[in-house]
């Protein structure tokens, strides 16, 4: 089983009530969009999590995802963390389709988990990734 890293994403905390998933094939990046907000204050606030270059995406929308992921994951790191949604980076993966994506590996590609309230989306990116404000609201 794959070990999972909590990546703190300190002054934003990321809840995931509204997530939304956006892709772009020319620019090979994907963006998520997850409400949450700042540790100073109780406004609701949306985010956008920037991946470029993004090689695989999987997600899914489902309550019951922990048992989902607890046959992919040591979920040790989430229950440390109190289930928290967030960004968890997959530790020691290795995988044929990162070989596939980038055969030099000269694009240091890594396994995130992105967990929202509802579900997560598992993406295969570079390992920098870019966490901003997003000016509007999500569509209901």
């Amino acid at each position: 089983m794959y070990q999972l890293k909590y990546i703190p994403t300190d002054p934003i905390y990321l809840v995931g009530s509204s997530f939304e998933i956006q892709v772009d094939q020319t620019e090979e990046s994907l963006c998520i969009f997850m409400d949450g907000g700042f540790n100073d204050s109780k406004d609701v606030v949306y985010f956008e999590i920037r991946f470029h270059p993004a090689a695989s995406l999987y997600y899914e929308i489902n309550q019951m995802w922990q048992d989902t992921l607890k046959e992919r994951y040591d979920l040790s790191e989430m229950e440390k963390h109190r289930w928290v949604s967030g960004i968890y980076q997959v530790k020691d993966f290795d995988s044929p389709k990162i070989k596939v994506f980038d055969p030099k590996n000269s694009l240091n590609l890594v396994k995130f988990l992105v967990i929202s309230q509802y579900g997560f989306c598992e993406v295969i990116a570079k390992e920098n990734f870019e966490i901003k404000q997003y000016q509007s609201q999500i569509s209901p």
